[in-house]
């Protein structure tokens, strides 16, 4: 039986010190974010007010 090579397995030129990976922008989503919560402070205001 002959061993297989792992083809998720890192060679030796690849090397996993390449620097820190960038974080992955998703446009549109802080201000869908802030959106919410602006409304949930508002609500929260008025049933406090009520």
């Amino acid at each position: 039986m002959t061993e297989e090579e792992d083809p998720y397995a890192l060679s030796s030129s690849e090397s996993e010190d390449e620097g820190p990976k960038k974080p992955i922008k998703i446009e549109g989503r802080s201000g869908d974010l802030k959106q919410l919560c602006d409304d949930f402070m508002t609500t929260q205001l008025a049933i406090v007010e009520s």
